[in-house]
């Protein structure tokens, strides 16, 4: 076989695959910064329909305290009146439920915000240690001498950055509504309460 031969039977070869990103360690890392990101954005589509129901419970409480807390106010304000000049209607337990009742709901509420707080910081704690862990595979592209591994893991790496910080932000605003919600919940039931006993009270007493 002459030389020319060997040449057409080289050209008539497929030639190989080009280098893709689908092959070796690229393709590992791709298909894992894929995977965490796709669990990220689910996690983040529920998280917001949560926080879309707290914030729907807290508009609801909002717009029912007011009416409440006027309603509560024209039956106690002459109470309190008459009790400045009268002492038999100074031992009226309405007054002392007054007090107590606030002291509760006071009490409960900073508890939620407590709490509140507590899920806050475990949120920026976890979210950290996220990123410390996700900064691993990116310190082994680095040390490669592939040019197109260190890439590839840099831009994967700044979409899982992304990724992250849209689901810390979905998170953090997840925490402040269910903390607003449960800390507003207290004042929003004794409130609410107060209005409907005291008006069955002054319907009862009307002659």
């Amino acid at each position: 076989m002459d030389a020319g031969q060997t040449r057409r039977n080289r050209a008539c070869q497929p030639l190989p695959p080009p280098l893709s990103l689908s092959t070796g360690p690229r393709r590992a890392a791709l298909d894992g910064s894929k995977n965490r990101m796709t669990l990220m954005r689910t996690s983040t589509k529920r998280q917001q329909a949560g926080t879309a129901r707290y914030v729907n419970r807290v508009g609801r409480m909002a717009a029912e305290i007011p009416a409440a807390t006027l309603t509560t106010l024209a039956f106690r304000l002459p109470m309190l009146w008459q009790a400045m000049s009268d002492p038999k209607a100074a031992a009226d337990p309405e007054l002392r439920r007054m007090v107590s009742e606030k002291i509760h709901a006071a009490e409960r509420s900073a508890r939620a915000v407590a709490l509140g707080g507590k899920s806050a910081a475990g949120a920026l704690n976890r979210h950290g240690a996220k990123q410390l862990q996700s900064m691993a595979p990116v310190k082994a592209a680095l040390a490669s001498t592939d040019p197109g591994t260190a890439l590839t893991a840099l831009w994967r790496q700044g979409m899982l950055n992304a990724e992250m910080t849209a689901a810390l932000a979905s998170e953090m605003a997840g925490i402040g509504a269910r903390t607003l919600s449960v800390a507003l919940a207290p004042l929003h039931g004794r409130v609410t309460a107060n209005a409907r006993r005291l008006s069955t009270r002054k319907t009862k007493s009307t002659p």
